[in-house]
């Protein structure tokens, strides 16, 4: 009788174990399907936004930057201060006589117009859901699998804080069993990285025309070449995120877990689990509003190297010289060269950087049998020829520079 009161209590103690390795509160991970299985909740906050981890849970669920519409690549651009032209003069004054248009020597601060750019990431547009009423029948975690948690205010029994990708966005890796940090340092919690460039010196030259000399003027100008500089103002990328404490689980669950779903294994795809290479080097993005689920876009993906690629800025403008018309003999004696007038044009492309936005690149896993679909927008899919402009960076040869203009 005794075993039979025991076997009599096995479904009741059977139900209480799946019910505590069920999906813990705020369980929530990416789908490759267009919307959330029965049991689990989009998270709506989250939408338009890249998921940056933390191992904070009073830092969870803050958001830094505008959302994302669909398809929408993430562009900025800078404000540039330009330094004055100093134009000195040239001692004497031209003979007054016929007409001809001379620079007046003084100041000058060269207008800019800055073109906007992408920062040459690549981006897809994944499901982000949270289990809120799973379903009893489903898989379970194996144990070293990544997840996000929503609503929660620490890592649940048998999770802990996964601190590898604090600070950092969890992006698909090459490697089968490793992950690889960019070198930019974690974002503290809601911190909106900026980056900024060098700008490149242009030269200008005057126009020359010349005239007889008179002493004792002092407001013309030399014919000669000068130098246009300026210095980038630092700005954000205007990638949008959404912070997620981030956990492992250390040991293996009943978590109900729906075949569309996919979970990061920094040690690689366990048994039961392929690798999914269709997003491998894009940036994450949860689903937009009236968005199109597995939508690829952007300048390209994160090379093996977790090199991230460079883009640069061009800056066009002119030189507002002031002029005046001089009436002068151009033959005659010994005649003398003057700037002529006008307003020079110059046109300066940046130094390439990247915009410092830190991820972790690790294997990111499907159960077997699983099918993943992407719709891809006109963009590269390929690290290697994403490149509108080689990299003026030496320690990769992989990087990639890309500029959009007005």
């Amino acid at each position: 009788w005794a075993m039979y009161g025991l076997c009599g209590q096995l479904p009741v103690l059977l139900a209480g174990l799946a019910f505590a390795f069920a999906s813990p509160r705020g369980f929530t991970t990416f789908f490759s399907s267009a919307t959330c299985p029965p049991g689990w909740t989009e998270v709506a906050a989250a939408k338009g936004r890249v998921i940056v981890s933390t191992a904070d849970p009073a830092a969870t669920m803050l958001t830094v930057g505008t959302p994302l519409a669909n398809g929408q690549v993430p562009s900025h651009t800078h404000t540039v201060t330009m330094s004055p032209v100093n134009l000195p003069s040239l001692s004497g004054t031209p003979y007054t006589s016929g007409s001809n248009s001379l620079a007046l020597s003084g100041s000058y601060t060269p207008s800019c117009a800055l073109s906007t750019a992408t920062s040459g990431l690549g981006f897809v547009q994944l499901t982000l859901c949270e289990a809120t009423d799973p379903a009893a029948d489903a898989l379970s975690v194996p144990a070293g699998a990544i997840a996000y948690f929503n609503n929660a205010t620490s890592c649940p029994s048998n999770w802990t804080v996964y601190a590898d990708s604090a600070g950092r966005t969890l992006v698909p890796g090459y490697s089968a069993n490793a992950t690889t940090a960019s070198a930019a340092a974690p974002l503290a919690s809601q911190e909106d990285r900026t980056h900024t460039h060098t700008f490149m010196p242009q030269t200008f030259s005057t126009g020359s025309v010349s005239l007889l000399l008179l002493n004792g003027g002092t407001s013309f100008v030399s014919p000669s070449s000068y130098s246009v500089t300026g210095t980038y103002t630092p700005a954000s990328s205007s990638i949008p995120y959404y912070q997620l404490l981030t956990c492992m689980a250390t040991a293996a669950g009943l978590a109900p877990i729906p075949a569309a779903a996919m979970l990061f294994f920094p040690g690689g795809c366990p048994s039961g689990w392929k690798a999914v290479s269709t997003y491998t080097g894009r940036l994450l993005v949860a689903l937009p509003a009236a968005g199109e689920a597995n939508l690829t876009f952007g300048d390209g993906v994160i090379a093996p190297d977790a090199m991230p690629p460079k883009h640069i800025h061009t800056a066009i403008g002119t030189i507002p010289i002031a002029s005046t018309a001089i009436r002068g003999y151009v033959g005659g004696g010994a005649l003398t060269a003057w700037a002529s007038g006008g307003s020079p044009s110059y046109i300066s492309v940046s130094s390439g950087s990247d915009v410092d936005f830190p991820f972790l690149m690790a294997p990111l896993c499907q159960q077997v049998g699983t099918a993943t679909t992407t719709t891809t927008t006109t963009t590269s899919s390929s690290w290697s020829s994403s490149s509108s402009v080689s990299s003026s960076s030496s320690s990769s040869s992989s990087s990639s520079t890309h500029s959009h203009h007005h």
